[in-house]
């Protein structure tokens, strides 16, 4: 009746209404995915001993990127630094 109406064939409403079904659902996916936290592994040096460690650098390891801070690293930057390898500064 809809469709009559409105002088539009029955398959390109189904056709219209599937595709913007599949257009928002693919955009609340890419927003999803954009807003889960993603994760970095952080690791002393094997050879370091307790009393060593605290001395010893940082590696932060993202996908193929290796970052080393050392003890005395400034906040800021490390944050800078991460966020730009993390993809959130494009």
């Amino acid at each position: 009746m809809y469709c009559e109406e409105q002088a539009l064939k029955v398959s390109s409403l189904r056709y219209w209404s599937g595709r913007i079904r599949r257009e928002s659902r693919e955009a609340l996916d890419d927003a999803f995915e954009a807003s889960t936290p993603r994760f970095a592994k952080v690791r002393t040096p094997k050879r370091a001993t307790p009393e060593t460690a605290s001395a010893a650098p940082i590696r932060v390891v993202l996908g193929e990127t290796a970052v080393e801070v050392p003890v005395d690293f400034d906040a800021e930057t490390l944050r800078r630094v991460l966020d730009v390898l993390g993809g959130g500064g494009r």
